[in-house]
Order: C-alpha cells, then sequence, then structure tokens
C-alpha cells in the first residue's frame, strides 16, 4: 500500500502547468478543461483566454481589482461586492465601463452566452470557474449575457450563466437582477 501511495503522490508531482487549474473546491477525478495554460494573465485586471481570444476582466462589475505583487496573479483579489444589474442596466455598464477607460480600455461588452460559458471549469465546484484567475466570482446570482432568449412571446427574457455548484445555462427575467463581467476581443 506505501509503494502505491508513493507512485500516487509522485504521479500528482509530475503534472504540468498545463493541467492546473486553481479551484476552490476541486472535484475529484474530474479532468480540468479550462488549465491556466489556456490563459495569459496580464497582471492589469484582464486576462485573456488563447483559444477564443476573448480578454475577460479577472473581477465582475462593481468590485476592484487589487494587485497585491506586481506580476504575480496568486495574490490578486477582487474587492467588494458584484453589482447587481437588469438586463438593460448590464448593457449600459458596458457603456459605462468604456466611457470610463476601464482597465484602460473603450471597447467591453457584455459576452454572449457561449463566450460566458467558455469560463466554465468542470473540475471546479462552487464556483465552477478558474478561481486563481477569476477571484472572488460570487455564486448567489448568475451572470447576464448579452443573448436575448430567442422565442415567440419571450421577448422579455435572456440567458445567463451561473457559476454556482458545477455551473449552469438558463433563462433569466430582463428585469432580474444579476451579476456583469465584461469581456472584449483581444487586440
Amino acid at each position: 500500500m506505501k509503494a502505491l501511495t508513493s507512485i500516487i503522490l509522485l504521479g500528482a508531482c509530475m503534472l504540468t502547468p498545463a493541467s492546473w487549474a486553481t479551484c476552490d473546491s476541486p472535484i475529484p477525478n474530474i479532468q480540468i478543461s479550462k488549465p491556466d495554460s489556456r490563459y495569459n494573465d496580464h497582471f492589469d485586471g484582464t486576462v485573456t483566454d488563447l483559444v477564443t481570444g476573448l480578454t475577460w476582466a479577472k473581477c465582475s462589475v462593481g468590485q476592484t481589482w487589487v494587485d497585491n505583487t506586481p506580476n504575480d496573479s496568486s495574490d490578486d483579489l477582487c474587492n467588494g461586492a458584484s453589482d447587481a444589474h437588469t438586463w438593460k442596466t448590464a448593457l449600459d455598464a458596458a457603456q459605462n465601463a468604456n466611457t470610463a477607460g476601464y482597465l484602460g480600455q473603450t471597447d467591453w461588452r457584455l459576452p454572449n452566452v457561449k463566450e460566458l460559458e467558455s469560463l466554465l471549469e468542470n473540475a471546479c465546484w462552487h464556483p465552477s470557474i478558474n478561481a486563481g484567475l477569476f477571484p472572488s466570482t460570487p455564486t448567489d446570482t448568475p451572470f447576464w449575457s448579452s443573448s436575448p432568449l430567442i422565442s415567440t412571446g419571450y421577448d422579455y427574457e435572456a440567458w445567463v450563466v451561473t457559476y454556482a455548484t458545477n455551473g449552469q445555462t438558463y433563462r433569466a427575467s430582463k428585469s432580474s437582477d444579476n451579476y456583469v463581467r465584461l469581456v472584449r476581443k483581444s487586440q
């Protein structure tokens, strides 16, 4: 049994950084779907997904990014509470961020539902997102997408993604209050 334990521990130590992702609550035996190597952390409150080419704000709208040690994301955090928005005010929040030059950029937008789903990390549980790259992601309320529900009689709904538990996508009334994470195309 001791030899088997040693082999397992040795194998865990030999994992490449490409297989790492920071999870507050990792799910055993589930392979990392969005490893750290998939992202480029710019150490300025943004991170680029090298697969999708999207640059994300690390913090939700309402939170403030704090860089504790320059060029070291291991101690970065998002201070404060996320702001809850209706769908209309979520779209406005992106425009307000552009007017203010949020994180030095003026082309922020609300992500569509597929883009927002691309942040879900299968191996992480509550939150189901890479918590090292997206610290303090709230799980009590979903995040708005820019995608309205396209169905006769449902023009009052849009798609949301939650990072609670193992992550889910569903529709919500545009008048409900949800969180916002901004995205832009990488340059």
